[in-house]
C-alpha cells in the first residue's frame, strides 16, 4: 500500500500543477503591448548633419512597462491589459534619435569620450495618466473613461567641457480615450520641443559663423 501511494504522488503533483497553470491562464487578463515611440524617420537633409551626444534618464517609478494612473489622492494603479514593449527610458531615447534625425541632427548614442560633441541630457521627471472624467464616472459608471497624460521633463545642452549652453523645462498634456495614444502624443510633443530648442541653438551658431549677405557692409553689397 505504501508503494502504491508513493507511485501516485508524482501523478497528483502533476495534476495540481496543471490546475494551477490552467487557473492562471483563465484569470489573467489578455495583454496588449505598445511602443511609446511611433515616430517614422523621414530625413530630407542635405550636407553635413549636426552631431550631438544623448543621455536620457526616466525617473525610476515611471521607468516601468506598466501604464501608471494617478488619482486625485495620489493613489497609483496600473492598467492590467496594456504594457509597454520596452522600458520608457529606451523608447524615449529612440524617439529623440528619430526626431533629431528628422531635424537634421545626428545623435551619437555610443560616442566615445574622445569625441568633442555637445551633449543633450534629457530627464523625464513625470510620466503618468489621470482619468479626466473621474467626477462624471463616480455618478455614471457606464461612461467610457477618458485619459489625460502628464509629461514633465527637463533638459540641458552641455558643451564638451561641461558648460551649460541651454536648458529648460517642458510640460505637455494630451487627452484621449485610449491611454496609449494620450501618452504617445504627450511625450512626442515634449521631445519635439526639446529638439526644436537644440536646432534653434545650432542654427544660431551657424548664423554667427557664417553671416548672411544681409549682414555684409553696404560697400561690399554694392561691389565697391
Amino acid at each position: 500500500m505504501k508503494l502504491k501511494h508513493l507511485l501516485l504522488l508524482p501523478v497528483v503533483a502533476f495534476g495540481l500543477q496543471a490546475c494551477v497553470n490552467l487557473n492562471l491562464k483563465t484569470t489573467l487578463p489578455p495583454q496588449t503591448y505598445y511602443s511609446l515611440d511611433k515616430e517614422i524617420i523621414t530625413p530630407s537633409c542635405t550636407g553635413v548633419l549636426d552631431n550631438i551626444k544623448l543621455e536620457t534618464t526616466v525617473l525610476s517609478p515611471y521607468d516601468t512597462k506598466d501604464l501608471l494612473v494617478v488619482n486625485s489622492e495620489g493613489e497609483v494603479t496600473s492598467i492590467d491589459s496594456i504594457k509597454w514593449v520596452d522600458l520608457p527610458q529606451n523608447m524615449v531615447r529612440n524617439l529623440v534619435v528619430k526626431l533629431a534625425l528628422n531635424n537634421c541632427i545626428h545623435v551619437s548614442t555610443q560616442a566615445s569620450y574622445s569625441e568633442k560633441l555637445d551633449t543633450l541630457r534629457l530627464y523625464v521627471n513625470d510620466m503618468h495618466l489621470v482619468v479626466a472624467n473621474a467626477d462624471e464616472l463616480s455618478t455614471n459608471p457606464s461612461l467610457e473613461k477618458e485619459y489625460s497624460s502628464r509629461i514633465f521633463l527637463s533638459y540641458d545642452l552641455l558643451s564638451p567641457n561641461g558648460v551649460r549652453l541651454k536648458s529648460g523645462v517642458v510640460l505637455t498634456t494630451s487627452k484621449d480615450k485610449n491611454p496609449v495614444y494620450a501618452l504617445q502624443d504627450a511625450i512626442k510633443s515634449a521631445a519635439s520641443k526639446v529638439i526644436g530648442q537644440v536646432k534653434a541653438y545650432n542654427d544660431g551658431l551657424k548664423e554667427i559663423k557664417n553671416p548672411s549677405d544681409d549682414n555684409t557692409k553696404p560697400s561690399q553689397r554694392k561691389g565697391v
